[in-house]
C-alpha cells in the first residue's frame, strides 16, 4: 500500500517535486491504478454547471456549460443577491429538488459558499489566493481578496461579472 504522497526539496534549488512514498520503494500496478483513480476523483474538474473537456495537454483542457446544472448556479447567485443566507439557500435548493454536481439532492452550506466565491462562474481563473509559507509544515497563508489576480479563462461564463460582484457585496454585508 502507498504510505503517502509527499513533496521533497530538490537539493541546491528552491524546487520541490512530488513523490509517492511506498513501503518497499516500489509501486505495484494495483497501487498505480489506485493513485490514478484518486487523481481522477480529486482532479476531475467536477464543477457544478460545467462539463470538463479534457485536452491532450492539461493547459488544453476546458469546460463547457451544462445548462441543466447552470440553472442551479444561477439560482444560487440570484438567491444570494436577494438576501438569502446560506441556510436559506440550502433549504430552497433541497425543497425545490436542485441537485449538486454529483447528483445528490442534499446540500452542504460550505458547498454553496464555495460556489458563491468561485470566480470560474464569471469565466475567470483566480490566482494567488494563498501560498505555502513553509513547505515542511504545509502552512498556507491566505492572500487578501484585493491582491488576487483574475485572468480570463478559456471557458464560457455562467453568470456575468456584475452578478458575481453583487453576490460578493451581499456576502460581505
Amino acid at each position: 500500500r502507498v504510505k503517502a504522497l509527499g513533496f521533497l526539496n530538490n537539493k541546491g534549488t528552491d524546487n520541490f517535486s512530488g513523490r509517492v512514498l511506498t513501503v518497499n520503494g516500489k509501486i505495484t500496478a494495483e497501487q498505480h491504478k489506485c493513485i490514478a483513480e484518486a487523481a481522477e476523483l480529486f482532479g476531475n474538474g467536477n464543477i457544478l454547471g460545467y462539463r470538463h473537456i479534457k485536452g491532450d495537454k492539461s493547459y488544453e483542457s476546458t469546460y463547457e456549460i451544462d445548462e441543466e446544472q447552470a440553472k442551479t448556479v444561477r439560482k444560487i447567485f440570484e438567491l444570494c443577491i436577494r438576501g438569502y443566507g446560506l441556510k436559506k439557500i440550502k433549504r430552497y435548493l433541497v425543497n425545490h429538488g436542485y441537485k449538486t454536481s454529483t447528483g445528490n439532492s442534499e446540500w452542504n452550506e460550505a458547498t454553496i459558499q464555495r460556489i458563491l466565491h468561485r470566480s470560474t462562474y464569471m469565466g475567470m481563473v483566480e490566482h494567488l489566493q494563498s501560498f505555502t509559507e513553509d513547505p515542511l509544515s504545509h502552512r498556507r497563508i491566505k492572500v487578501s481578496k484585493e491582491d488576487h489576480i483574475f485572468v480570463a479563462g478559456n471557458f464560457p461564463p455562467i453568470i456575468d461579472r456584475d452578478t458575481w460582484e453583487k453576490a460578493q457585496l451581499a456576502i460581505d454585508s
